[in-house]
């Protein structure tokens, strides 16, 4: 079953958890591949809150290239795929599956 977009009502609320787990958990992150699945994990989450049809994900590509600078020090954005795969791995990701998400991200923190 899809994850389900958040009610309007609901978005503050869940931008607020969101963005404090994420400043509970970012000070932990030491292993690459722990580092790779908080910022997927995040990307996917922030796509189901973040409720507009137009520019959501500019803005959530955004945040993505910042929560690699910070962690890995490099985003190369042009690598991302933004095509077919990428909302694939989205919706892989609502379902409970981020390791395709993962996939996509991983060429842009590393060579």
């Amino acid at each position: 079953e899809l994850a389900q977009p958040m009610r309007p009502q609901d978005i503050k609320g869940g931008l607020e958890e969101l963005c404090k787990a994420w400043v509970d958990e970012y000070p932990g992150l030491r292993n690459p591949d722990d580092k790779l699945r908080a910022i997927s994990k995040f990307h996917a989450r922030l796509l189901l809150i973040h409720p507009f049809l137009d520019g959501n994900g500019r803005v959530a590509r955004a945040v993505l290239m910042q929560q690699c600078l910070d962690l890995f020090q490099r985003a190369e954005m042009s690598l991302l795929n933004k095509g077919a795969d990428y909302y694939s791995a989205l919706k892989n990701a609502d379902q409970g599956n981020i390791d395709p998400l993962i996939d996509l991200i991983r060429p842009i923190v590393f060579d």
